[in-house]
């Protein structure tokens, strides 16, 4: 028989910040979530924890999937306060709960069914005979669109094969349920090294949509390339990552080092480069030196 007692340990929160979380609006995963960090944090007496996916999986039951992606929900909503870490994300719980956000409700649909069981009426079946005196649900007349549906989709289908390189895959299926933003160009994106040309027109294609966050994806990806994480095909997982991206689970976190390794290399390229004089700056100052004309002393330097 279970016997919890505060000696074994307790967490400790103020009433009127635990009365706020009880009265927020918030989804079953958020509530884990949001539990599971007051437990990593308040329940060993700290403000702030380097929590990692796998112990928030580990405590909520969920999986690191779903952690990742209801963290980032909870971040959005000003709810929980969270940075790169060491093992995962230092993560806290912002106190002001005045300006958490609220999540998006689904909203149930008016009907006119029965109040009480909420089921809708069944409609009566339509007993006047079909125009032509049978009743075939295959037949043109009864579906006088069906050809231009299937033309149009014939259409759709070859605007897809071109856009993937004669691969028809699911990643760039004309059919996308939001508009996205237009991918940065192929030339400003930073590939993996390994790939060659024709792997790099495939990820750009996987990469359609993605927007500002196709770099970030990549770097995902030669993360996992430089641990040897990837057995079989780089563009696989790439458009794997790509699949998260688009239901809201990708978690950059893993890629970061690359870009900042990859920022870091650019702004040391730019100082050396800015520092950097040419022969001829070198010798004009000599002339100015000297007190001779710049012209006279470059012939006289210059080889011929």
């Amino acid at each position: 028989m279970a016997s919890p007692q505060l000696d074994n340990g307790h967490t400790r929160i103020a009433d009127e910040l635990l009365d706020a979380i009880i009265r927020h609006p918030l989804t079953k995963r958020q509530y884990k979530i949001l539990l599971a960090i007051i437990r990593k944090t308040y329940g060993f007496g700290k403000i702030e924890d380097d929590i990692s996916s796998s112990q928030l999986a580990k405590l909520t039951g969920l999986t690191s999937a779903h952690c990742r992606g209801t963290l980032l929900e909870l971040e959005k909503l000003d709810i929980v306060v969270a940075r790169r870490g060491q093992y995962g994300k230092l993560m806290t719980l912002n106190k002001d709960y005045e300006c958490w956000g609220v999540p998006k409700q689904d909203v149930p649909k008016q009907d006119r069914g029965c109040p009480e069981t909420g089921r809708l009426p069944v409609p009566k079946q339509d007993s006047c005979p079909s125009q032509n005196g049978t009743h075939n649900k295959h037949s043109p007349i009864n579906k006088p669109n069906t050809q231009p549906l299937q033309e149009r989709r014939a259409e759709y289908s070859h605007e897809a094969v071109e856009v993937s390189g004669g691969c028809l895959d699911e990643s760039v299926s004309p059919f996308p349920r939001h508009p996205l933003p237009p991918s940065p160009p192929i030339c400003e994106l930073v590939f993996p090294k390994e790939f060659d040309d024709t792997q790099r027109q495939k990820a750009a294609a996987l990469l359609a949509g993605t927007g500002e966050h196709a770099q970030a994806i990549l770097d995902v990806l030669q993360a996992a390339i430089r641990a040897g994480e990837i057995r079989k095909s780089s563009l696989a997982v790439l458009s794997g990552l790509v699949r998260r991206w688009r239901v809201g689970t990708f978690d950059p976190i893993p890629g970061q080092h690359i870009a900042e390794n990859r920022a870091k290399y650019e702004a040391h390229r730019i100082k050396q480069k800015q520092q950097e004089r040419s022969t001829e700056d070198i010798l004009r100052d000599h002339a100015r030196m000297l007190g001779v004309p710049e012209e006279e002393y470059l012939e006289q330097m210059t080889p011929a």
